[in-house]
């Protein structure tokens, strides 16, 4: 199965993204290649949907068509891309997610039936044929290509279970408000968190809490 990787990132949260790289490397099955679209931002605003766009048009310009993406900031395990294959289908993902907040050490399993989440959504780039771009500055990308994606009928499969960790932090700009509020679940002595990544990710995420 040849594929890629795309992930987009302002080059504000170096940490996360050095270890994001990490993680490709230790994956069981790896991608042919990975593009990483972290050029300097040219203003504040958020720069989501022309950072994918860039990667889409590079990996085309390489004739690649089976898309992975890889958010910066997220837990991913090692045999991630064997458990989610882009085979048959034109889009695959998970309709549910884990969020787990650094910041105040609290969790919450979010179930979505309908679309995954953008860290764990895979697709075609032939099947985005008649997908309308949202303006540059727009958020919920994943939202917006699972829609498309159901009303052309295209072929997708969403796993029933979260695979790897949306990770909160608010480092650099974020998005989604995640970042900012408290999860329903505390984890004040990270035993959960300890079940949920392998033990390298563990020290990492430890690191990085104050």
């Amino acid at each position: 199965m040849s594929f890629c990787t795309i992930t987009p990132d302002r080059g504000d949260r170096k940490p996360l993204m050095d270890f994001c790289k990490h993680q490709l490397t230790r994956m069981t099955v790896k991608p042919d290649k990975s593009y990483f679209i972290e050029h300097s931002p040219t203003d504040d605003r958020k720069d989501l949907i022309a950072r994918v766009r860039n990667g889409i048009e590079l990996a085309k310009a390489d004739g690649f068509d089976k898309v992975y993406i890889i958010e910066s900031d997220d837990y991913y395990p090692k045999n991630y891309f064997e458990r989610i294959q882009l085979d048959g289908q034109d889009f695959i993902g998970c309709n549910r997610s884990l969020y787990y907040n650094l910041n105040n050490r609290t969790y919450e399993y979010l179930h979505h039936p309908n679309h995954s989440s953008l860290y764990c959504t895979a697709f075609k780039i032939s099947a985005l044929t008649h997908f309308q771009w949202p303006e540059p500055q727009a958020v919920f990308l994943d939202l917006r290509l699972w829609r498309y994606a159901k009303r052309q009928n295209k072929k997708l499969y969403l796993h029933h279970d979260s695979i790897g960790v949306s990770i909160k932090h608010n480092i650099g700009l974020v998005g989604g408000s995640g970042h900012r509020r408290e999860l329903k679940r505390t984890d004040p002595d990270l035993e959960f968190l300890k079940t949920q990544v392998d033990s390298e990710a563990f020290e990492f995420y430890k690191m990085l809490i104050k």
